[in-house]
């Protein structure tokens, strides 16, 4: 499976080695880093008087990251530091509805994350022993949430209605189709 694994940019060198090792655990599981150069990854110090050159390369980070959760199987975040720029890509990834996966030093909850509700977020804690099991474990979990897809033919007259409607309300038309399905689920 294809993954994008990110973190805060504010790690010290015990929370990058275990976001390291969480790297190379997944690897070693056989799936595919969709963003490979960690160990070359930097901090940008963007604020409001940086000049245009900064501001594209915040622009072009950000665009990268969002692509990276379109084109991925799984999302995994390393959330045991505080972060709002890694808390965005954990709801953009779960409003993508993509089996979203964050760890976390047992002694770092991350409070407002651990306060979501949704079947496609699993949070799993870690400790040095246990780290390469709980990678291990929470991978079985995410392969079994995937979504699966599922194609059907519809007349036209339907599919306009469906484009219509979606558009109307700002969702994917899968969204919408999966919404009447778990409706129809809840009166039944």
């Amino acid at each position: 499976m294809k993954v994008f694994l990110d973190t805060t940019y504010r790690r010290d060198k015990q929370h990058h080695a275990n976001y390291l090792q969480i790297y190379n655990r997944i690897e070693a599981l056989g799936h595919v880093h969709l963003f490979k150069d960690i160990a070359q990854d930097s901090p940008l110090s963007i604020n409001e008087t940086s000049d245009k050159r900064e501001r594209n390369k915040s622009v072009d980070l950000y665009r990268k990251r969002l692509e990276y959760l379109h084109r991925s199987d799984i999302n995994v975040f390393e959330a045991s530091i505080p972060s709002l720029s890694t808390g965005l890509l954990i709801e953009k990834s779960i409003e993508m509805n993509k089996p979203t996966i964050v760890f976390y030093q047992q002694s770092n909850i991350p409070t407002l994350i651990s306060g979501i509700e949704n079947d496609k977020l699993i949070l799993a804690s870690y400790d040095e022993d246990n780290l390469d099991k709980v990678v291990q474990d929470t991978f079985i979990k995410a392969g079994q949430i995937r979504d699966k897809r599922f194609n059907f033919f519809i007349s036209p007259s339907l599919l306009e209605y469906l484009d219509r409607k979606s558009k109307e309300m700002g969702i994917t038309k899968s969204t919408f189709i999966r919404g009447l399905i778990l409706k129809h689920m809840k009166n039944n």
